[in-house]
């Protein structure tokens, strides 16, 4: 058996040299012969004639210490000793000491004959007639190469000729060969006349990947999967819970005892999540070098990757979307650098919060899938740390709310998912940041979330014959400004005072109220709240972005321009929200009586 991985021991070069080219080499090496091949040709020679023991004595004598294994690779003993011993060994051939040369210049084979030598090579070395040749990685390695695609069609076809159903090739690819790289598009009819080539199929299944890994990797000691047991039956229900996926339809985060003892200390859904990841960074880059799914498990229980080894880590603890970030993080950064940055601007923006940084990591795993809503909920579940640890949902939430909030954080919002931002969208979020707020804009989107919250106005009938409705009104300071409603004959005047003047605001509210002028006014005074500025300073960016940048004929300007629009909706919701929560811890002011509004009704409209 000759085993060969294109991805790691493909030929150095600017270009991807021949399969049958690379795997002649690999035969070579594995026969113990020279990389040059004429000095593996001398080598062979020297073998078929018996005269082995004399060429490493020779070799023995000219450089004392040094070894045929040593000197059979190495460019300048191949031009300076080689020759010379050569032309000592067979004068004949080599009449003069530079007779040999190591150069193969002018020199070519047929694609058969160089296939029937390596046959004959591994038969002489090996004794045995049947030979398995199997070649690891060649859907991603021909995929969109014509010459590659035709090279190893001839392979195969001299193979089975040549080998006279003795030799044999076996092509391993991480998805099937014809649709291993999108841009294998143009050569899918080649590709399919090679896939004839290869008789014998085997997909192998997601499903069997994880069998493979719980049986060759996750195996428990029976102490251990009793353990696990007691755990789950403790835990189990929380679990489920505190890891629950929203809108996952690709993604199974249920689970049994059997399948959590299985794939501890991954969860079903981290599993094939990291399948999936591996093929997303495969598509980006052509998947050389991406390491299978079976070593990424192996190097979290090894801690390859800076990370502890899982051997060290309490029973209990659980694999997250953060742990396979870490492991396949250098993987990420080439295929997806703009995400990889967006990460680490939140590792210096947050350096002390590992908290924000894991959140970070998360989104970026999510927006790199595609295929699973980045959602706050689905972050803190694929987040949760371990069997036992309580909902990590409300600290995410918060958490996710400073980023958004920081100006030089590039996490925006799209469609109601997370997601962070490309270098152009950077600059517009820096923009954003750095929009003056004017008070004007700022106190009308106030007030428009205050006319929301009594929508509709407060209506009352009287006597089942006449209806009597109230207008709203704001005061600050000493204006008032008319918000709705009015021509009717009752007005409510909502005023906002900070703590401190909460008293004497009310005194002279309750003075007012006993005025004839004052007779058919209900005041409603109430603690200012902070948070109210700052939420109505968010919609205004929001808007005044979209505003900037709406006539922008860039797709991702417009999408930007559309979630900037979407979180100001959202934003005004919460504000109006607030809203009614200040006011229903303030009180009604009428014809010189002061009425706490939670005493009437738990409801603002109903009170």
């Amino acid at each position: 058996v000759v085993m060969l991985d294109l991805a790691s021991e493909m030929l150095a070069g600017a270009t991807m040299e021949d399969v049958s080219t690379v795997l002649y080499f690999k035969v070579l090496q594995w026969a113990g012969y020279s990389r040059n091949l004429k000095v593996a040709a001398f080598e062979r020679m020297v073998e078929k004639d018996g005269r082995t023991p004399e060429l490493h004595e020779r070799i023995g004598k000219a450089l004392p210490g040094a070894t045929w294994a040593r000197v059979q690779n190495n460019p300048l003993a191949i031009d300076g000793l080689i020759p010379k011993i050569a032309h000592e060994m067979y004068p004949a051939l080599f009449p003069e000491t530079k007779s040999f040369s190591s150069s193969t210049e002018g020199f070519f084979q047929f694609e058969d004959q160089r296939v029937q030598e390596m046959i004959d090579i591994v038969r002489e070395k090996s004794g045995k007639q049947n030979i398995i040749f199997i070649v690891d990685e060649v859907g991603q390695y021909v995929a969109s190469r014509d010459n590659l695609i035709l090279n190893l069609d001839g392979l195969a076809k001299n193979l089975k000729r040549l080998g006279d159903g003795k030799a044999w090739i076996i092509s391993t690819a991480q998805q099937t060969l014809t649709e291993d790289d999108p841009r294998a598009a143009l050569n899918s009819d080649k590709l399919y006349k090679l896939k004839d080539r290869f008789p014998i199929q085997i997909d192998l299944e997601s499903s069997d990947i994880k069998e493979i890994c719980y049986r060759r990797l996750l195996g428990k000691s029976p102490a251990g999967e009793t353990e696990l047991g007691k755990l789950f039956e403790a835990h189990g229900q929380a679990l489920r819970h505190n890891t629950k996926l929203q809108d996952a339809k690709y993604y199974d985060a249920d689970f049994s005892k059997e399948s959590f003892t299985n794939l501890y200390p991954f969860l079903p859904a981290h599993f094939d999540i990291l399948l999936h990841l591996l093929g997303a960074l495969a598509k980006s880059t052509g998947g050389i070098g991406l390491r299978s799914a079976i070593k990424v498990i192996q190097d979290v229980l090894k801690g390859e990757g800076g990370s502890k080894a899982m051997a060290d880590q309490p029973v209990g603890w659980l694999a997250t979307t953060v742990t396979l970030y870490d492991e396949l993080e250098k993987d990420i950064r080439r295929a997806f650098t703009s995400i990889h940055q967006a990460v680490g601007k939140v590792q210096i923006r947050f350096p002390d919060s590992q908290l924000h940084q894991d959140i970070a990591k998360s989104v970026a795993v999510l927006q790199i899938l595609g295929n699973l809503p980045v959602s706050v909920q689905n972050v803190a579940s694929l987040m949760h740390p371990s069997i036992t640890a309580s909902s990590q949902l409300d600290t995410v939430r918060k958490a996710v709310e400073e980023m958004l909030g920081d100006v030089h954080v590039p996490l925006g919002e799209k469609d109601g998912n997370l997601v962070f931002l490309s270098e152009k969208l950077r600059d517009i979020e820096q923009e954003r940041g750095a929009i003056a707020l004017r008070t004007v804009d700022v106190k009308r989107i106030f007030n428009d979330a205050l006319r929301e919250s009594f929508d509709p106005l407060p209506r009352v009938s009287l006597h089942g014959t006449m209806a009597v409705a109230t207008g709203l009104k704001v005061q600050a300071g000493s204006a008032i400004t008319s918000l709705a409603g009015d021509q009717s004959t009752i007005q409510t005047v909502v005023e906002l005072v900070p703590a401190s003047d909460y008293d004497t605001a009310k005194n002279r509210m309750l003075d007012d109220s006993r005025s004839r002028a004052g007779r058919n006014v209900i005041g409603l005074l109430a603690r200012a709240n902070s948070e109210h500025d700052d939420l109505a300073n968010e919609i205004y960016r929001c808007q005044r972005i979209a505003e900037l940048h709406r006539n922008e004929p860039d797709q991702e300007v417009k999408d930007y321009c559309t979630g900037q629009l979407d979180r100001a909706a959202k934003l005004a919701t919460q504000l109006q929200s607030k809203i009614k929560q200040t006011l229903q811890a303030g009180s009604f002011v009428f014809r010189g009586q002061a009425t706490a509004v939670s005493a009437l009704d738990g409801d603002l409209l109903e009170a």
